[in-house]
């Protein structure tokens, strides 16, 4: 009877433990309900072999590590396209928009308008001046769209160097807390905050950087670059930022990082010196169209082109880069107005040479050769389709970003099934332990009465 009475208590001992342990984890999945980056936990209870009472078993974090690598990957796309699309609607602000007036293409059209009015009325003054302020309206904003665009780039360049700031805090973190998992790693040990920290670091390292890796037998995550760069495990390695964007790790290139270094990559490596390149080749295609004969001599005089480097220094095709960003009206022009007829000795009533350079300007077609630009069209044409080809970038990616977002609420929602705190859940599963804990508390007193009266027989 005594070994009865015994196991009863004992058994009712354990129920209580048990109750104690399962109702901890449901209040600590209720405390953290709202917690970023907190998985539930649960224990399953088994039925103790020696004594026949229910115990409690280890602590397990409900995660689908499937859908948390889906996931990390759509954070870090989403990630790259936002960080692009700050730069991209930075540019497409620079050009204006399409029907602006302040706009590269609005700019030629008003050379070419200056021109007709000098065409019209060759005996004003003012048609003169108007034709030289133009001419410089339209270089400035040349440069003005030039000069934002590089300031854009080296934006990006500084960002990256920020960025690879924090992605190496946070490669030091995950390494630091592989460590501390292998530290304490044992049997009926609880890593799940640790895990659930370490969850947290890598879901934040995905959105500056694509990662790949897995969990090796001692717990520890490995994590790789999208082009298999080794970052970190059980130690960190340093990523390193270039004065020019450019990301390396231990002296290797990482190429396609993903994440915001991988957008801002795009736009230092692609969209900026894209953009450049048309500039150039846009300015330099209208020097070379925009040229004015002079009459005169003998010898005839060379002719004058409208455009140069900085006013002084003529172009030259063969060396064209960074052209964009030093076009400049001509000082000669400024200096001799009459050139724009074709020099002094031209007739006052021969517009020859203004009605070319409106023709230039508002009618011709002329080549182009910088990719994204059209092979053959008129300067006015290709203006504007650089300018709205720069609102084309923004709208592509925006419709980029939402189904990518949408892609990223969906992922979500299946993550929280399994993995989210359910406040009507855990409170039901606490009245249920609640209860649990008041019968095994009642069996103890019970039997505590039972061998009371027992004892008092027996004296």
């Amino acid at each position: 009877m005594v070994n009865g009475v015994t196991n009863t208590i004992g058994n009712a001992l354990g129920g209580l433990k048990t109750s104690q342990t399962l109702l901890s984890t449901t209040t600590r999945n209720l405390v953290n309900s709202g917690t970023e980056g907190y998985r539930r936990k649960t224990q399953e209870t088994f039925t103790d072999t020696n004594t026949g009472g229910v115990r409690a078993g280890a602590i397990q974090r409900q995660v689908n590590e499937f859908l948390i690598r889906d996931m990390r990957k759509i954070y870090a796309d989403r990630a790259m396209t936002e960080a692009r699309i700050g730069s991209l609607e930075r540019l497409d602000a620079l050009s204006g928009a399409s029907n602006d007036i302040s706009n590269l293409s609005a700019k030629v059209t008003e050379l070419g308008n200056a021109f007709q009015r000098l065409v019209t009325d060759p005996t004003r003054p003012l048609s003169y001046t108007q034709v030289i302020h133009a001419g410089d309206e339209l270089a400035n904003t040349f440069r003005e769209i030039y000069a934002g665009i590089e300031e854009i780039g080296a934006n990006a360049e500084q960002v990256v160097q920020e960025e690879v700031i924090q992605a190496n805090r946070l490669l030091e973190r995950v390494a630091d807390i592989n460590a501390r998992i292998v530290e304490i790693d044992r049997p009926g040990a609880d890593l799940s905050d640790l895990l659930d920290e370490r969850d947290k670091m890598l879901d934040d390292l995905s959105e500056i950087i694509e990662i790949r890796g897995f969990v090796d037998d001692r717990n520890i995550f490995h994590a790789y670059s999208k082009n298999g760069k080794y970052l970190t495990g059980e130690t960190a390695n340093q990523l390193q930022a270039g004065a020019d964007g450019s990301i390396t790790i231990k002296g290797e290139p990482v190429i396609n990082a993903g994440g915001r270094l991988g957008g801002l990559e795009q736009v230092i490596k692609r969209d900026i010196p894209f953009r450049l390149d048309q500039l150039d080749d846009l300015a330099g295609r209208l020097t070379e169209a925009l040229v004015l004969p002079q009459n005169g001599g003998p010898p005839a005089p060379p002719p004058v082109a409208v455009f140069s480097i900085d006013g002084l220094v003529p172009h030259d095709p063969a060396n064209e880069i960074g052209y964009g960003g030093r076009i400049a009206l001509n000082e000669a022009i400024r200096n001799d107005p009459d050139l724009l007829r074709g020099g002094a000795v031209t007739p006052v009533g021969d517009v020859t040479v203004a009605t070319d350079a409106r023709d230039v300007l508002l009618t011709n077609s002329y080549s182009f050769t910088a990719a994204g630009l059209p092979s053959t069209g008129g300067f006015q044409q290709v203006a504007t389709e650089f300018t709205a080809s720069l609102g084309g970038d923004v709208a592509d990616a925006n419709a980029r970003l939402s189904a990518l977002q949408a892609s990223e609420d969906l992922v979500a929602q299946a993550i929280s099934v399994g993995s989210d705190v359910n406040i009507d859940d855990e409170m039901a599963r606490m009245i249920v332990l609640q209860n649990a804990y008041t019968a095994s508390a009642r069996v103890m007193q019970t039997t505590k009465e039972m061998l009371d009266e027992l004892l008092s027989l027996l004296r």
